[in-house]
């Protein structure tokens, strides 16, 4: 209940919030038989799929706000929930792990006034407003600061920087990461219909090792699967890369295993050698010839002020490319047992210019800095299959190959700007924009 203005305009009436809701309920039933796209003018269907979007993001956000609260009332309990969690997530019809986070982010939004605001309001939407808590809730100092971010931004843009706030919250301490370290898991199981599963949990320098591990079978998969003619999906590949990955450790195992039992039965001259029995039913087979892959490659973009301090301060760098902002400390760790590859900032790239297509390392490692390994197209975010475009002026038409003139972008977009008409701009004020010939369809397929 609050005070604010009844119907007929009256100040300081208590408004029956339920009995409003109802109302507002009532009306969307009301309408539910036009909302269907033969019912609605074409012109007019653009703005009704949008001012639906606005009335669930008020709603989901006002859910989220007011869901720690009506836990602890107990209704859970008269209607048969073990838990609060259990309750929502019979309500909502999702699982009792997803219903706690969102009491979690519900319980958190409690003391931060100006989120719980822009998430009630539907300014910013649920998912941003959880990770705007978690963040919040690790420097409550940066709480205005990342709703700026999430109203301004995506969900993407609003996970890095509170990623970046949490890490950087618990550089100094380090109580953060003893923490994701006593969790650390890893399950496997089958399902009834003999699909293999599984899902881990692990610090972040242990996941960007096992995916850069994962990286050059990635790339052998894909090979073997343009070879084949097929097309697969990424997660395919990164599954068969996984296969790939196991298949030489257990060759190795069983290689090295070879050697100890060759230097085992050489002391004894006299031994009989075993015959060898096969399996009924089957062929000996010899493992196919192996390449060796180059080693896994981790790119971390930090500012050295940073690394030589311990930690990073106001609009320093580090980050992980392709799991964002981590603690120095990390960085750290990473180098221990990595290949260092530094960019140097006094070093001048915009003087270096040729008239090739080529694009000189140093350039190369100065838009990779700057991009942070992504397609610069705004609301994309690709890390993969990524090419060095002359995004202003075309090498075609006698644009050099210079830092001022390339940018990454995806092949996706990469063919809608060469081949499609779409114009991609920077500037000061806006940033990176793509946008769409005159008169063509705005969301390309």
């Amino acid at each position: 209940m609050r005070d604010a203005q009844d119907a007929t305009g009256g100040a300081g009436t208590p408004v029956d919030v339920l009995s409003v809701l109802t109302q507002v309920d009532g009306l969307l039933a009301s309408i539910a038989d036009e909302l269907v796209p033969e019912r609605v003018a074409e012109f007019r269907l653009g703005p009704v799929v949008a001012t639906l979007g606005a009335i669930e993001r008020r709603a989901r956000g006002a859910r989220l706000v007011l869901r720690k609260a009506a836990a602890d009332t107990g209704e859970w309990r008269a209607r048969g929930a073990r838990s609060p969690a259990e309750h929502v997530a019979r309500q909502e019809g999702i699982t009792v792990g997803q219903a706690k986070a969102e009491l979690e982010a519900s319980e958190r939004l409690a003391a931060l006034p100006a989120a719980r605001e822009a998430a009630g309001r539907g300014e910013i939407s649920t998912e941003q407003a959880k990770v705007v808590a978690e963040g919040a809730a690790a420097d409550p100092t940066a709480e205005r600061r990342l709703v700026r971010t999430a109203r301004q931004g995506d969900l993407q843009a609003t996970r890095d920087e509170a990623r970046k706030t949490i890490a950087r919250a618990d550089e100094r301490s380090g109580e953060r990461a003893l923490r994701i370290h006593q969790r650390r898991a890893l399950k496997a199981w089958v399902s009834l219909d003999g699909e293999g599963h599984g899902v881990w949990n692990i610090p972040a320098e242990s996941h960007a090792r096992v995916v850069a591990a994962l990286e050059p079978y990635r790339r052998q998969a894909f090979r073997n699967a343009r070879d084949a003619g097929e097309r697969l999906t990424d997660e395919a590949l990164m599954a068969d890369a996984l296969d790939m990955l196991a298949r030489d450790v257990l060759l190795d195992a069983r290689s090295d295993t070879a050697s100890d039992t060759a230097a085992e039965t050489a002391a004894d001259a006299s031994a009989e050698p075993a015959p060898v029995v096969p399996t009924a039913g089957r062929r000996p087979s010899t493992p196919a010839p192996r390449n060796r892959r180059a080693p896994a490659q981790v790119h971390v973009l930090v500012d050295f002020d940073a690394l030589r301090r311990g930690f990073a301060t106001g609009d320093e760098t580090c980050e992980v490319h392709g799991l964002g902002p981590v603690p120095v400390a990390l960085a750290e760790h990473l180098m221990q047992d990595s290949l260092l590859r530094l960019i140097v900032t006094g070093t001048d790239v915009n003087v270096i210019s040729t008239d090739r297509r080529y694009v000189p390392e140093a350039v190369r490692r100065a838009l990779f800095a700057r991009d942070g390994g992504t397609c610069v197209v705004p609301g994309c975010g690709a890390t993969k299959y990524l090419e060095l475009d002359h995004c202003f002026t075309d090498f075609a038409a006698g644009g050099p190959t210079e830092y001022a003139n390339l940018a990454h972008v995806c092949r996706r977009d990469h063919i809608l700007k060469t081949r499609c008409g779409w114009v991609l701009r920077h500037t000061t004020e806006q940033g990176w924009t793509f946008t769409p010939p005159v008169g063509s369809d705005p969301d390309p397929p």
